[in-house]
């Protein structure tokens, strides 16, 4: 069994050097870029070498494809940052529309706010003087009580005052009447004496 070496294709690799383990075998291939085709002439050409190979050239072709799909990632990536960019720079521009309505907003609320606060004012002068006419009027009631109760010490004063008085015109009554009775008395007893001294003939009565 023959078989070139151009069978296997050499890894587009740099320079450096490369471990490649096989899993059946175990064992370990050294490739490097200087020192491939010589190493490998040398192996002998049996069939769990040619398994191996195989699995070589699968892993350097697969390492291949990652190798390219880098590449594209990497010719991509400064689209893909600049679209990035872009996002991020409208979401900036989109953060900075909303700060500015935000700001607005509290301008409004803060003009809002203003008449607010005037009519809070308003509503304490106003409970102020509603607190003040409540005072004058706890006054005016405790002058009216006072003056209820003063009223009643005159009412009770003239009671008494109208009692004093029904008993002194009673009083007075009584000797007034007491002084009539006499004097009609005297005015009778006069008019029996007068009547007598003529009756007797007697001339002269001091009467």
């Amino acid at each position: 069994m023959s078989l070139s070496a151009t069978s296997v294709k050499a890894p587009l690799m740099p320079k450096d050097a490369r471990v490649i383990e096989a899993s059946s075998s175990r064992e370990k291939i050294v490739d490097s870029s200087l020192t491939y085709q010589s190493d490998f002439k040398s192996f002998a050409f049996d069939d769990d070498l040619m398994t191996n190979l195989s699995k070589v050239n699968f892993e350097v072709e697969a390492e291949e494809n990652i190798q390219r799909l880098f590449e594209k990632f990497t010719e991509k990536m400064p689209e893909k940052l600049k679209k990035l960019e872009a996002e991020t720079q409208d979401g900036r521009s989109k953060l900075e529309s909303k700060r500015a309505k935000t700001q607005e907003m509290k301008s409004s609320y803060d003009k809002l706010k203003t008449p607010t606060t005037e009519f809070e004012k308003e509503e304490a002068n106003i409970k102020d003087h509603i607190k003040s006419l409540q005072d004058r009027l706890v006054n005016i009631q405790e002058k009216k009580k006072k003056a209820i109760e003063e009223k009643d010490a005159l009412v009770q004063q003239r009671k008494e005052i109208k009692s004093i008085e029904d008993s002194l015109s009673t009083s007075l009554r009584a000797q007034f009447e007491k002084k009539m009775e006499l004097e009609q008395r005297k005015v009778a007893t006069r008019d029996e004496l007068k009547v007598f001294a003529k009756k007797h003939q007697i001339l002269r009565l001091n009467l």
